[in-house]
C-alpha cells in the first residue's frame, strides 16, 4: 500500500508538472490571440522558445497543446492577413482623396489667380483716369470718357470675383470635411483671403472713380457757367466795346427784374467801371444786392401791413371776449335764479305749482343752453386755427403749424382759456339744473299721482256714504247721474263730488279713471270699489253678527273687496263691512275697527289684487251687485247683472270647500285656538267686544 502511494504521488506530481509546462505554452498563445501586424513576429518567435523550453515537461500534453498552437497561428495569420488588406485598401482610398482635394485646390488657385490679374487691370485703369482728373489741363470730356472707360472694366473685375467667390465656395464644399480637406485648409483659407483683398480693392477703386467723375463733373459745370456768363455779357455789351456802360448796366438789371435808381447805378459804375468780363461777377453780385433790398424793403411794408390788420383781429377777439363775458355774468345769474325757484318749489303743497315751476324753469334752462352752444361757437372761432388762405401772410406760416392768430399775445389767450373752463363749469352747472328740474318733474308726477290716489280714495268714499245714505246701489247712481247716452259727463262727475274738492282736481281724476271725455257704467262700477286691508288678524263671520259663525280667520296682508256697508252692529257698537277675501273668494263680515280705536282692516288705495285659480265672485258694493266667474290666471272684473243672492251662496259654497278641502279636525282646532287668541286680544283693548269673544271661542265649519 506504501508503494502503491508512493506511486500515486509520483503520478500526480508528473501531471502537475505536465499540466504547468502546458500553461507556460497557453499564456503565449494568448498573447499571440492579440497580434497585430507590428508585434506577429516577435511573438511567433517567443511561443517556439516557449515551446521548445516546455516540449519534453509537457509529456502527454504536448499533442493537445501543439494541435492548440496550429489552430491559433492560423486563426491570427488570416486575421493578420485582412487587417493589412485593410489597411492597403484605406491607404488608397486616402491617397485618391488627397489627389482629388489637391486637383480642386489647383482649380481655384487657377480661377483666382485670374481674377486677381482682372482686378489689377481695374486698379490700373483707375489710376489712369485718376490722373486725367488730377490735371489740370485736361478737359471735362476727356476725364469723363477715362471714368467710363475705367468703371467697365471694374464692372468686369467684380463680376469675375463674385464669380470666383463662388466658384470657390462649390470647391470648397465639394472637397468635404475629411483628410483631405484638412491637409490643404491652409491654401484654402489663402485663397479666400486673397478674394477678399481684391474685393477691398475693387471698393477703393469705386469710390476713386466717383470722386473723379465728381471731378470732372464739376468743371464740366464751372466751364459751362463761365460760358454762358460770357455769352450773357456779350449780349448786354450791344456796341462790342468789350466792356458795359452804365446803360447796358441798367439793362442788365432790369432783365433780372431789378429796377435800379440812379443812386445806386452810380455807385456801381463808379465801383466797377469800366465794367469789363472779369468783373462781370461782381456786378451780379452787387445787382443781386438791389434786388435783395429792393425785396426787403417789399417784405418790411407788407408785414406793416399785416400787422395792422393782426392788431384789427385782435381787437376784435378782445371785444368778443368782452360780449363773452357778458353773456356767462347773464347765464350764471339766470342759473342761480332757476337754482332759486326750484328749490323754494320744493315747499310748495300744490303739484300744480310745482308743474308750473319746473315747466318754467327747463324754459329758462333751454334759453340759457341756447347762449352756451352759441358761446361756444364764438370760443372754437377764437381758439382754433383757421384756414392758413384767410389769414393775413405774415401769420400763414403760424396757421398751418396749429396756431391761432392771437398766439402772440398771451394775456388775449389766457382769457380765452379762462373763458373756456367758465363755459365748462356753466355747462356742469346747468346739467345740475336740469337734473334738478326733471327730478322736480318726477316728483310732480308722483305727487299728482298720490293726490289722484288720495281724492279717488275720498270720492269712493264719498259715493258710497251717499249710496248708503239714499239707498242706492252703484248701478242707480250712475243712472241718476248719467246722460241720454248711457254715459257721464265730466260736468255730471264734478256735480256729484261739488262737496269734496275743486272743480280742476275733479277733472283730473275724471280723465285718470275714464281716460277720455266721458265716463261708462262699467268704468264707474269699477271706481266706487273699495278694498280693505287687513293689518290686525280677525275672523270673517256669516251674518253682521259677531256672535254668528265663523267663516275663516283673517290674515295681516289680506286684500277684501267691500260687498256691503259699513254697517254698525247694535251690540258691538262697531262699524262692519260684509266683504269677499280676494285671495279664496270667501266673503263674510268683518270689523273694522274696534270701539277703542284699535284698526283691524284699512282702506287700501292701490290693492295687488291676487288670481284665483277658481271662480271669483267680485261686487260694487250692493247684493244685486256681485261679479263674474273667472277662468285660472284671468284679472278679476267686475259683472252687475248676476243676482247677489247666487253670487253670495257661491262664494260661500267655495269658501266652505276651500277650508274642508285644507285639513281635517286638527286644522278646525287650529282655527278656533287662533280665534280664541284673538278674541282675549279684543278684550283685552275693548270691553265692548266681549260677545264677539264668546261667538269665536266655538269656531264650526257648516258654513
Amino acid at each position: 500500500a506504501r508503494r502503491e502511494a508512493e506511486a500515486r504521488r509520483r503520478r500526480q506530481e508528473e501531471e502537475r508538472k505536465q499540466e504547468e509546462a502546458a500553461n507556460n505554452v497557453r499564456e503565449v498563445l494568448k498573447k499571440l490571440r492579440n497580434a497585430t501586424p507590428d508585434n506577429l513576429k516577435s511573438l511567433q518567435a517567443d511561443l517556439d522558445k516557449a515551446a521548445a523550453s516546455n516540449f519534453q515537461a509537457m509529456g502527454a500534453l504536448r499533442d493537445r497543446v501543439n494541435d492548440e498552437m496550429q489552430h491559433t497561428i492560423t486563426q491570427v495569420q488570416k486575421r493578420i492577413a485582412e487587417e493589412l488588406k485593410q489597411r492597403e485598401e484605406a491607404e488608397r482610398r486616402r491617397q485618391m482623396e488627397l489627389a482629388r482635394v489637391e486637383q480642386l485646390l489647383k482649380e481655384a488657385a487657377a480661377e483666382v489667380q485670374s481674377t486677381e490679374a482682372r482686378v489689377t487691370q481695374a486698379q490700373e485703369a483707375t489710376t489712369l483716369a485718376c490722373q486725367r482728373g488730377i490735371d489740370a489741363e485736361a478737359a471735362p470730356e476727356d476725364i469723363l470718357q477715362a471714368v467710363q472707360e475705367a468703371g467697365k472694366i471694374l464692372e468686369d473685375a467684380k463680376g469675375l470675383l463674385d464669380r470666383s467667390e463662388r466658384l470657390l465656395s462649390v470647391k470648397k464644399e465639394a472637397m468635404g470635411a475629411g483628410e483631405g480637406a484638412r491637409h490643404v485648409k491652409r491654401e484654402v483659407d489663402d485663397l479666400t483671403g486673397r478674394l477678399q483683398q481684391s474685393h477691398r480693392s475693387l471698393q477703393r477703386c469705386t469710390e476713386t472713380l466717383e470722386e473723379t467723375r465728381g471731378r470732372g463733373l464739376r468743371r464740366a459745370a464751372a466751364l459751362k457757367q463761365d460760358q454762358d456768363w460770357m455769352a450773357a455779357f456779350k449780349r448786354h455789351d450791344v456796341d462790342d466795346d468789350g466792356q458795359l456802360s452804365s446803360a447796358e448796366v441798367e439793362a442788365y438789371a432790369r432783365e433780372n427784374g431789378v429796377e435800379l435808381s440812379g443812386e445806386v447805378l452810380s455807385r456801381i459804375m463808379r465801383v466797377l467801371e469800366p465794367v469789363t468780363f472779369e468783373k462781370f461777377l461782381r456786378l451780379r453780385q452787387k445787382v443781386g444786392i438791389a434786388k435783395f433790398e429792393a425785396e426787403a424793403r417789399t417784405r418790411r411794408a407788407a408785414e406793416e401791413e399785416q400787422q395792422r390788420e393782426a392788431e384789427a383781429q385782435r381787437l376784435k377777439v378782445q371785444e368778443m371776449v368782452e360780449v363773452i363775458t357778458a353773456q356767462f355774468e347773464d347765464g350764471k345769474l339766470k342759473l342761480q335764479q332757476v337754482s332759486e325757484e326750484l328749490k323754494s318749489l320744493e315747499a310748495s303743497a300744490s303739484s300744480e305749482d310745482v308743474r308750473a315751476g319746473t315747466e318754467k324753469a327747463e324754459s329758462q334752462g333751454r334759453e340759457v343752453r341756447e347762449m352756451l352752444d352759441a358761446i361756444s361757437r364764438q370760443l372754437e372761432e377764437a381758439a382754433l386755427p383757421r384756414a392758413a388762405s384767410s389769414l393775413p401772410p405774415l401769420f400763414q406760416k403760424e396757421a398751418t403749424q396749429g396756431f391761432p392768430p392771437f398766439e402772440r399775445e398771451p394775456k388775449l389767450k389766457k382769457e380765452v382759456f379762462r373763458l373756456q373752463e367758465q363755459h365748462r363749469i356753466l355747462e356742469v352747472q346747468l346739467e345740475k339744473v336740469l337734473g334738478h328740474a326733471r327730478a322736480s318733474k318726477e316728483a310732480v308726477a308722483k305727487k299728482a299721482q298720490a293726490e289722484t290716489l288720495e281724492l279717488r280714495a275720498r270720492a269712493v268714499a264719498a259715493l258710497r256714504a251717499r249710496m248708503s245714505a239714499e239707498g242706492q246701489s252703484g248701478e242707480a247712481l250712475f243712472e241718476a247721474s248719467a246722460g241720454a247716452g248711457g254715459l257721464m259727463e265730466l260736468e255730471s262727475f264734478q256735480e256729484l263730488l261739488k262737496d269734496l274738492a275743486p272743480a280742476a282736481p275733479l277733472e283730473r281724476l275724471f280723465v285718470s279713471v275714464a281716460g277720455a271725455k266721458e265716463l261708462d257704467k262699467a268704468t264707474f262700477l269699477d271706481l266706487i270699489r273699495l278694498y280693505f286691508k287687513c293689518v290686525k288678524g280677525t275672523v270673517l263671520s256669516e251674518d253682521i253678527s259677531i256672535k254668528s259663525k265663523t267663516v275663516r280667520r283673517l290674515e295681516v296682508g289680506e286684500v277684501l273687496e267691500v260687498l256691503e256697508g259699513p254697517s254698525k252692529e247694535d251690540g258691538a257698537n262697531v262699524q262692519r263691512v260684509r266683504c269677499l277675501a280676494l285671495q279664496d273668494c270667501a266673503t263674510g263680515w268683518a270689523t273694522i275697527a274696534g270701539n277703542q280705536g284699535t284698526p283691524f282692516l284699512i282702506q287700501e288705495l292701490n290693492p295687488e289684487i291676487p288670481k284665483p285659480a277658481k271662480a271669483s265672485v267680485q261686487a260694487t258694493g250692493e247684493e244685486g251687485d256681485v261679479g263674474d266667474v273667472q277662468e285660472e290666471g284671468e284679472v278679476l272684473t267686475l259683472d252687475a247683472t248676476e243676482d247677489a243672492d247666487t253670487a253670495t251662496k257661491n262664494a260661500n259654497e267655495e269658501g266652505a270647500e276651500a277650508v274642508v278641502e285644507a285639513g281635517d279636525e286638527e286644522v278646525a282646532e287650529e282655527v278656533a285656538e287662533e280665534a280664541a287668541e284673538e278674541a282675549a286680544e279684543e278684550v283685552a283693548e275693548e270691553a265692548a267686544e266681549a260677545a264677539e269673544e264668546e261667538a269665536a271661542a266655538e269656531p264650526t265649519l257648516d258654513s
